[in-house]
């Protein structure tokens, strides 16, 4: 039955080993903390909170150590996580202090199951840590894409497409959207004409707010000239 006693306040790793004289054994490391760790206190945003690319969104923390103190802004540091279902990057930080903002990119990952994880973690003069997180979650909607005559091949963000497709997106996101200029339906060729965003052929749209669908039309060669 070891033990050991820790008289200075802080976080440390254990390891225990065991010996019979010619081997031995060691367990599994385990963390602990001695002493209270700060409480941290998020502002804003809240918890649950709504946002659309391009936003800029901003935050306040604070935390105080086992005694009530208040800790310095250098103490605090946050940093802006991109989560998804299967994985997750660093958008921004650590930024240090009780406040910032930082804005939600408009290209990149374009997945609409997608959030954002707002971690703010705060060190006390024993080097005790705490970490407490919000997350905030995109407004989505859905945009088609279709041509006219139906069932054409469209290009989303540089991938080719059949049509009609449906696509959830994060409001305000970046999309780019391009019409082949020629498309062939049995012996008939069809030249692009027009996109009913008026759009150019090849152009970037902005995820709507509300459900939209782009159509790209073409005419018949024959027709057309």
């Amino acid at each position: 039955n070891p033990t050991k006693v820790f008289n200075t306040k802080g976080t440390y790793t254990v390891q225990l080993t065991v010996s019979d004289g010619t081997s031995s054994a060691q367990a599994v490391p385990i963390v602990i903390t001695v002493g209270v760790p700060p409480t941290i206190s998020i502002g804003v945003p809240t918890d649950g909170a709504k946002y659309r690319a391009g936003d800029t969104i901003f935050y306040t923390a604070s935390a105080v150590d086992e005694r009530g103190l208040v800790l310095p802004a250098s103490a605090i540091s946050t940093e802006i996580i991109f989560r998804h279902q299967t994985h997750s990057h660093l958008l921004y930080g650590p930024l240090i202090g009780t406040s910032g903002s930082f804005t939600v990119p408009t290209s990149g990952e374009d997945s609409a199951e997608a959030w954002l994880e707002i971690k703010v973690s705060a060190t006390d003069s024993n080097n005790l840590t705490s970490i407490k997180s919000v997350n905030i979650y995109p407004y989505k909607s859905n945009f088609t894409l279709e041509t006219n005559p139906a069932g054409f091949q469209l290009f989303l963000d540089g991938t080719l497409i059949n049509t009609p497709t449906t696509v959830s997106g994060v409001v305000n996101f970046d999309r780019e959207i391009k019409a082949p200029l020629i498309q062939i339906s049995g012996d008939n060729y069809y030249q692009f004409h027009d996109w009913s965003d008026s759009g150019a052929i090849r152009h970037v749209i902005s995820t709507p707010e509300a459900d939209t669908t782009y159509r790209a039309n073409y005419l018949e060669m024959s027709a057309f000239n």
